[in-house]
């Protein structure tokens, strides 16, 4: 079939194949210009071990596998600072990816409230000593517990697996973690 003298399925070819390539190319670019340098600056926070970028929705997500023994709050801060300075607006949620259990599931499940009351209240003495007993009576290897003035950080241990959370203060929008 010819439009005009050409023929139409050449012509259907040459822009299929020429939008194929413009878009490899943008694809590219943007791993080269964006996506590689961002993951080489958060792979350098100490205490990360791996990164995924997660495009949603024109904003991007960023998964954080961090080392178990890791200072959360300096980790999540710095992770949290280099997301904004190279994205902007972009930045979606930042997420510590761990590896948990139904064993460790539950056991934050027995720990929330005292975490929740002890974020919301700013008590956090009562809340350690809450959690302490708690713990006692869990099947836990160890556990932590830290604070900053926006988060409750939860690291719990089983063994070779473990749990991270963190429970938002008042005033602070929610994010989190992805097991």
């Amino acid at each position: 079939m010819t439009f005009r003298g050409y023929k139409v399925h050449i012509i259907v070819v040459v822009f299929v194949v020429f939008l194929g390539v413009a878009l490899g190319v943008q694809r590219f670019v943007y791993g080269q210009r964006v996506v590689e340098p961002l993951e080489r600056a958060f792979a350098a926070i100490p205490g990360v071990t791996e990164v995924a970028l997660v495009p949603r929705r024109g904003e991007t997500d960023i998964i954080l596998h961090v080392e178990p023994g890791a200072e959360l709050p300096r980790v999540y801060r710095e992770a949290e600072a280099a997301a904004k300075s190279r994205l902007g607006d972009g930045v979606g949620r930042i997420l510590l990816a761990d590896r948990r259990t139904e064993v460790l599931v539950d056991a934050f499940y027995r720990m929330h409230l005292a975490l929740q009351e002890g974020a919301a209240t700013g008590r956090f003495t009562e809340m350690a000593a809450q959690l302490e007993a708690l713990a006692a009576e869990l099947p836990l290897t160890d556990y932590r517990v830290y604070v900053d003035d926006q988060w409750v950080y939860v690291l719990l241990v089983s063994n070779d697996h473990f749990l991270y959370e963190m429970v938002a203060r008042p005033g602070t929008a929610g994010r989190g973690s992805e097991g």
